[in-house]
C-alpha cells in the first residue's frame, strides 16, 4: 500500500476539473484506485447562445443601416421635389420682359396644343407654376461658350451656375477635349438647358455670330479691361467665352473676340477657377440688367413643351396612348 503525502492531491488537475471527478480529502488510497493519466479534456464548446446573439446583432445592424440609407434617399428625393416646386427667390409675380405674367403665358404667348393639354393635367399646379416662372425669366441676351474643358466637375458647375442665373444656351467647343459634366454636380440642371456642341472653333464662332451675339473673351491679355468698366447693355446680346482650365482660351477665340475682359483680383492668385469666373461674370451681367426674360415667343413655346414633357413621369405612355407624334418618342 502506498501512502500519499498529506499536502498532495493525487488526482491530475484536468480530472479534478472534470464534471465526473471531485477532489478527495488527502488520505491513504490505493494505487489501483487512481485512473491512468490521459490526454487533456477538450475545451468546452463555444456558447451557442452568445454566437447566435452576435450574428443577430450584426444582422440587425445591417438592416438598420439599410433602412437609414433608404430613408436618406427618400428624404433627398422629397427635398429635390420640394426644391423644384418651391417658388423662385424673387419678390412679387414673375413677369416676362414684355410684361406677361408667368401664370398667363399658356394660351397667350404659348399656344395651346393637345399634347400640352394632356400632360398638364398630370402635373401638380405648383410644378406647372415653377416651370412657367422659370421660363418667364429665361434670357436670349446672354449665352455662354466653353472651350475644351477637361474636368467634368468644372463643366457641370458652369452649367449649374448658368441655369441658376437664367441662361438658356451654352455652346461647347470640343476640338481637343469632349465636353463632359457630372450629373451629381449639375443636379439635373443640364436637362433644362440647350447645349450646342462644335468640333472646331470656326464653326462655333460662326454659329454664335449668326445669333447676333457680341463675343466677350475672359482672358489676361494686355488689352483686356475689367468687367466693371464695360458697358454691356450697349452691346445688345453677349456671349461669354470661357477657356480651358490650364491653357485658357485659344488664340483663335481671343482673336475672334470683340471685347476682352477680366475679373479684378487683389490676392496672390493669378486667376479664378473657371466656374467661379462664370458665376461672378454672369451675376455681374444680371446686376446690370442683361439677363431678363426676353426669349422669342417661338423659342419659349418650344421650351415649354420640352420642359412639360420632361417633368411628366408618365409622358411616354400618355403620348403613345393618345397617338400623339412627338420627336423624342
Amino acid at each position: 500500500m502506498i501512502l500519499a503525502p498529506a499536502s498532495h492531491n493525487p488526482l491530475p488537475r484536468q480530472l479534478c476539473l472534470s464534471a465526473s471527478w471531485r477532489p478527495v480529502a488527502p488520505h491513504a488510497v490505493s494505487s489501483a484506485a487512481v485512473p491512468p493519466a490521459g490526454p487533456p479534456a477538450p475545451a468546452p464548446p463555444a456558447d451557442d447562445a452568445t454566437a447566435l446573439h452576435l450574428r443577430e446583432s450584426r444582422s440587425v445592424a445591417r438592416r438598420r443601416r439599410a433602412a437609414e440609407a433608404k430613408s436618406a434617399r427618400a428624404a433627398a428625393a422629397v427635398d429635390a421635389a420640394h426644391d423644384f416646386d418651391a417658388p423662385r427667390h424673387v419678390a412679387g409675380p414673375v413677369l416676362t420682359a414684355s410684361g406677361v405674367a408667368a401664370a398667363d403665358m399658356y394660351g397667350t404667348v404659348i399656344p395651346r396644343t393637345p399634347l400640352l393639354d394632356i400632360l398638364r393635367q398630370s402635373l401638380k399646379p405648383a410644378r406647372l407654376a415653377r416651370i412657367e416662372s422659370v421660363l418667364a425669366t429665361r434670357t436670349a441676351s446672354v449665352e455662354v461658350l466653353v472651350e475644351n474643358l477637361r474636368d467634368p466637375h468644372n463643366g457641370a458647375a458652369v452649367l449649374r451656375t448658368a441655369e441658376g442665373l437664367g441662361i438658356q444656351t451654352v455652346h461647347a467647343v470640343e476640338a481637343y477635349d469632349p465636353f463632359r459634366y457630372g450629373s451629381g454636380v449639375t443636379k439635373n440642371a443640364d436637362q433644362w438647358l440647350s447645349v450646342r456642341r462644335y468640333g472646331h472653333v470656326i464653326d462655333a464662332v460662326e454659329a454664335v455670330r449668326a445669333r447676333g451675339m457680341t463675343l466677350v473673351a475672359t482672358c489676361l491679355d494686355d488689352d483686356a479691361v475689367p468687367i466693371d468698366e464695360v458697358d454691356f447693355p450697349a452691346m445688345g446680346k453677349v456671349c461669354v467665352l470661357l477657356g480651358n482650365e490650364e491653357r485658357g482660351l485659344s488664340q483663335a477665340l481671343r482673336d475672334a473676340a470683340d471685347v476682352k475682359v477680366f475679373v479684378p483680383m487683389v490676392g496672390f492668385s493669378q486667376s479664378f477657377n473657371i466656374s467661379v469666373t462664370a458665376g461672378m461674370f454672369l451675376f455681374h451681367l444680371r446686376s446690370v440688367g442683361m439677363i431678363k426674360g426676353d426669349l422669342a415667343d417661338a423659342d419659349r413655346a418650344l421650351l415649354y413643351e420640352r420642359w412639360v414633357v420632361r417633368a411628366t413621369k408618365r409622358a411616354t405612355s400618355l403620348i403613345r396612348r393618345h397617338g400623339i407624334q412627338y420627336p423624342e418618342y
